[in-house]
């Protein structure tokens, strides 16, 4: 696909992102403190899900069923497509309608609606909306660097790409998960010089870095291909990486196995 259709794509994505996180408002703002109770029932996997997850979903199926593209949608609460149609599919989108359920919960205003477009494993157009600032991230491969609007139907602005950072250098920003902070993670971070720590929930993360607000996010804890699909397209746009944590390969996707491995996502190093 050429950049001109994939920014087009991009800029028809960010609307159903948009629609779909006011969904999930509605519900968040039928909740809390005097308001009700926010129901809550609990996966398989043990994570979370509420009723904002279900109709955001049915905001993104719909939105994506109206683009007709024809492309598979695999999503954190639709994934059982038959593994063999799905890996045959050369171009998939992958969504999560509500990343940070945990966030969302605890109403602290971490969460975010994940659309991406995946051709042949790796991320082509990725967009984040964060529900409760409207603010939208959106990337494409071959942009000129990640695009961000605050409004609907507002201007795109255009951020710089970050400069590479040096490793060694005291003081870089590491985001951390809110919800899933690991030994492992601590490990590493010991593996820096005074290192700051910054707790953000969700595949806000990812956007943080293209925002210039923090440097790398190790993740050393379970995550799925809808987790981090569009916030990859985004570090990337921004000239940084998402690889895996134990080698410096890009993540992958579409895999048999929609798990990810333990990666890392940095802005770009100078080694």
């Amino acid at each position: 696909m050429s950049i001109t259709e994939l920014a087009s794509l991009a800029e028809a994505v960010e609307p159903i992102a948009r629609r779909a996180g006011g969904a999930v408002l509605d519900v968040y703002a039928a909740s809390g403190p005097g308001r009700g109770e926010l129901a809550v029932v609990a996966k398989g996997d043990g994570s979370p899900l509420t009723e904002a997850d279900a109709r955001s979903e049915a905001v993104i199926q719909a939105g994506l069923a109206a683009l007709d593209t024809g492309h598979l949608v695999v999503s954190e609460e639709s994934r059982r497509l038959p593994v063999a149609e799905r890996l045959a599919a050369e171009l998939v989108w992958v969504c999560d309608p509500l990343d940070g359920t945990r966030e969302f919960v605890k109403r602290n205003g971490e969460f975010c609606v994940c659309i991406a477009l995946v051709e042949r494993g790796r991320p082509i157009v990725g967009v984040v909306h964060a529900p409760l600032t409207g603010r939208s991230h959106a990337a494409w491969r071959g942009c000129d660097g990640v695009h961000v609007r605050d409004a609907p139907e507002g201007a795109w602005q255009v951020l710089l790409q970050r400069k590479p950072l040096d490793p060694g250098a005291a003081g870089l920003r590491f985001c951390v998960s809110r919800s899933h902070l690991s030994e492992a993670t601590e490990d590493y971070l010991a593996g820096f010089r005074d290192p700051i720590a910054v707790p953000m929930g969700s595949a806000l993360k990812f956007c943080g870095i293209a925002d210039d607000r923090i440097d790398v996010y190790p993740r050393h804890a379970p995550t799925m291909e809808w987790d981090t699909a569009a916030g990859q397209c985004i570090v990337e746009a921004c000239g940084g990486v998402v690889h895996r944590a134990d080698r410096p390969e890009p993540l992958r996707y579409n895999k048999p196995e929609l798990v990810n491995p333990y990666f890392v996502a940095r802005a770009p190093f100078t080694s």
